[in-house]
């Protein structure tokens, strides 16, 4: 199942309230600091994989990566088969 959230606190409310095994978001939302919210995923939920969108915000994305609060990003426009692709076989091995 895909849920939407318009903003980084209704992702995190939303995030507790269901069973979510993928975060797909965009580095540069505007309305939300998306940073803060994935070290609080990664923290509430340590086998959550987290996917990046970046456009511009590639740095903050790699920066993210390497510090193992997201596990992918893609720089835009990017390939959603491939990112589904990707974070599917990782969360089957997990």
């Amino acid at each position: 199942m895909v849920f939407k959230a318009k903003d980084g606190l209704k992702a995190w409310d939303l995030f507790n309230m269901e069973n979510i095994d993928v975060v797909l978001t965009d580095i540069l939302r505007p309305d939300s600091n998306v940073k803060e919210l994935c070290r609080r995923i990664r923290n509430h939920s340590p086998l959550v994989k987290i996917a990046l969108m970046a456009y511009g915000g590639a740095v903050d994305a790699e920066k993210l990566q390497n510090d193992g609060t997201a596990d992918y990003y893609s720089p835009r426009p990017f390939n959603i088969k491939n990112i589904c692709r990707i974070l599917i076989a990782e969360t089957q091995v997990a």
